[in-house]
């Protein structure tokens, strides 16, 4: 019998093949989770540390502070997750660096929009929260397409 030239039967099967097509998406939020909750349970230790009467700091020092000294470790374990795990890339000094960046900008949002939702009636701990939701979905892609971006090997360009 002859194959079925317009190919009526679909092949496709949609758990398994969304779950190859979606699988780098997966294994960052996968890679996110863990490095927020780090991030979080980080920061909040730090806030209150920061904010306690015995260091003496400003509200804001101690805001800026705590972001900075929480978001400097999860950094690390992101950028080791999203390079060996996430994006299966090997650390470079240009990545390591472009992830710098990225981190320093994603940090300035962070405490920025900390500041602007400080005026509404809600935790300091609910702003990070919110900060870091608007965040998420342009790291992954800066990361994805700019940073851990695939270079085509020479001589293979075309297949």
């Amino acid at each position: 019998r002859r194959r079925d030239q317009q190919n009526s039967t679909s092949h496709f099967r949609p758990i398994r093949d969304s779950i190859r097509i979606y699988r780098s998406l997966l294994k960052y939020v996968g890679s996110s989770l863990i490095s927020f909750v780090l991030d979080y349970g980080l920061y909040c230790l730090f806030l209150w540390l920061f904010m306690s009467n015995a260091l003496g700091m400003t509200a804001g020092l101690a805001l800026a502070a705590a972001n900075v000294s929480a978001r400097l470790i999860s950094s690390i374990v992101n950028f080791t997750l999203n390079c060996y795990v996430v994006f299966k890339n090997k650390p470079t000094w240009k990545n390591a660096g472009g992830y710098a960046l990225l981190c320093a900008f994603n940090i300035s949002l962070s405490i920025g929009l900390q500041y602007l939702w400080k005026m509404l009636p809600v935790s300091l701990e609910l702003c990070k929260l919110l900060a870091e939701i608007c965040m998420f979905v342009f790291s992954y892609f800066i990361q994805k397409k700019v940073i851990f971006k695939r270079r085509a090997k020479r001589g293979h360009a075309g297949k």
